[in-house]
């Protein structure tokens, strides 16, 4: 029996990742319907799918028969939500959109995202709730840990890690057999050729710290 789909969030990227699925479900019929589930938006059909809140998702949802799948870019938000839904038993899809590459020995936990045009070498693994942008290249057994947000086109040398709740902007380059602790930001075309330590944001090329994230977030609040 197919499951159903619920996008978390309805925001930009959960418009994007909505995107990703109907052209999967183009191409395989996969899912039985999609949905939002969005704790903020009034409207109770958008984009064509229909909206629930979280709690009224509760109510209707059969989580033998349904997935969900985190579509914020905000890796503390991610973590916020991720376990909120896992805490409630519910199961998670993983996504690969239909123009991406992930090679056979590539290992994706619950809840990966890997949108368009994007390479997952040979035996890297991704944890869960793993978020990557378009045109991104993830290297040979890297290892990227739960929440990691990788943005669009960056690119992963072979056998580095980045820790849990990272987030790589736009453009970013890491040099093979990097560490990149938990909790950091690399801002845009950063070019990272040195381990980076737990909560440092870095920036420029090469890669400096230029502060510490103590505030855990990517995208300023007006």
């Amino acid at each position: 029996m197919k499951k159903n789909l619920y996008i978390y969030c309805s925001g930009g990227l959960g418009q994007e990742i909505a995107e990703y699925c109907k052209r999967i479900q183009e191409k395989y019929n996969r899912w039985n319907k999609i949905y939002y589930i969005d704790d903020v938006r009034q409207e109770k059909v958008f984009d064509g799918f229909e909206v629930f809140t979280y709690e009224e998702f509760k109510k209707i949802a059969d989580k033998e028969n349904s997935e969900v799948v985190i579509a914020t870019g905000e890796p503390d938000a991610r973590r916020l939500l991720f376990d909120k839904v896992d805490s409630d038993g519910y199961n998670f899809a993983t996504i690969v959109a239909v123009t991406s590459i992930v090679e056979p020995s590539a290992k994706l936990g619950k809840g990966v995202v890997v949108a368009e045009f994007c390479h997952i070498s040979t035996n890297a693994v991704l944890n869960e709730n793993v978020f990557v942008n378009l045109h991104a290249c993830v290297g040979h057994n890297c290892i990227i840990k739960k929440n990691v947000v990788v943005g669009p086109g960056v690119i992963i040398g072979g056998e580095t890690t980045i820790g849990e709740n990272t987030y790589l902007a736009i453009g970013t380059s890491v040099k093979n057999a990097i560490n990149v602790g938990s909790w950091c930001i690399a801002a845009m075309n950063s070019a990272i050729i040195h381990d980076v330590d737990c909560g440092k944001i870095v920036a420029g090329i090469p890669a400096k710290v230029i502060k510490d994230n103590i505030e855990h977030g990517v995208f300023k609040k007006n």
